[in-house]
């Protein structure tokens, strides 16, 4: 589907910034809904206005202008911009704010003088009004991002700029749901795997739910552990469900360890063949003692030990404690 974008503002004034947001909006190949291009649709049932404010809801995105003038009051005391912008928070439409430098300046000298909110603001026809209206976008708990612009090329660029913002978000989002789909689905199967191994129905989905944990990607370097450690992360699994830290679990597996400072080096055991895995790197989720570096450092020794620093410890006891805390959590 191509997007279709509304384009709210007061027109007689601002008639050179809407064109030129036009412009980039049918440059991407979208859609631009602006009535004085003939793209409201004028409904025999609904007034003009009402129109404008079915067509919004409509649209996928907009873009509201505000600039000196606020247009004439409507229904409400209201004008049909305002009245937009309401129609399209309403209706949770993504929405890139605009706000002309100077209505913007106004509008922090009129909120520094609330005692006295007199003098007088060029080329605005209803200041207080204006002023309600930006107000009223700073307050609402979602698209109250505002981007203050002096020149077209300033309002073309950062509206092309939130563009590219709204659509990378977009992907991230789809990005995140297949992976999470990715990951139930190995979940399942790992957990459909060690049930069939084991011969036996389901009793709950505490394994599923460890399991479901354990293939995120902050607990790779713990499941690669785990699934040297026992053979496969099944049996693992059916382990560290009952352990309360990562050194009862090392115990159960038979596997010793020492704790070392700073970063760890591999070199002496590279020509071992005792060296099973060594990996270092950057754990931000994880806090360590500064000497580390916040660098997580470990060794894995056929001869079933572990050497590891104080950071990389601290990142696996802290993995396991969220084990535990899903191992004992109830339906």
């Amino acid at each position: 589907m191509i997007p279709s974008i509304f384009v709210s503002s007061t027109i007689r004034d601002l008639q050179h910034l809407r064109d030129a947001i036009r412009d980039v909006i049918t440059d991407l190949e979208y859609v631009a809904v602006m009535s004085e291009y003939g793209d409201i649709g004028y409904l025999p049932n609904l007034s003009a206005p009402d129109s404008c404010y079915a067509a919004a809801k409509d649209c996928q995105l907009a873009v509201l202008i505000v600039g000196k003038r606020y247009g004439d009051p409507a229904g409400g005391g209201l004008s049909v911009t305002h009245k937009e912008f309401q129609t399209i928070k309403e209706a949770k439409i993504p929405l890139v704010t605009l706000i002309e430098k100077e209505t913007w300046t106004f509008k922090r000298v009129y909120d520094a003088n609330t005692g006295a909110r007199t003098g007088t603001f060029p080329g605005m026809d209803h200041p207080e009004k204006t002023f309600a209206l930006i107000q009223e976008i700073i307050d609402s708990p979602t698209n109250n991002g505002i981007l203050p612009f002096e020149h077209v090329s300033d309002a073309r660029t950062n509206f092309k700029k939130q563009l590219a913002h709204i659509f990378g978000n977009y992907l991230r989002g789809v990005t995140s749901l297949v992976k999470a789909d990715v990951k139930d689905i190995l979940s399942e199967i790992i957990a459909l795997r060690q049930e069939m191994q084991k011969g036996q129905p389901r009793q709950d989905d505490t394994n599923l739910r460890i399991i479901r944990f354990l293939v995120e990607d902050r607990a790779k370097d713990y499941r690669r552990i785990l699934e040297h450690m026992f053979g496969s992360l099944e049996v693992a699994v059916g382990v560290i469900g009952k352990q309360s830290s990562f050194l009862e679990v090392l115990r159960s597996a038979g596997y010793t360890h020492e704790t070392v400072k700073g970063r760890i080096t591999h070199k002496e055991y590279a020509d071992s063949n005792d060296l099973l895995m060594a990996t270092e790197s950057m754990d931000f989720e994880f806090s360590g003692p500064k000497e580390d570096g916040g660098i997580s450092s470990w060794l894995l020794l056929r001869s079933k030990k572990i050497i590891l620093n104080q950071t990389a410890l601290n990142k696996f006891e802290s993995l396991q404690n969220t084990v535990s805390v899903i191992a004992k959590q109830k339906e």
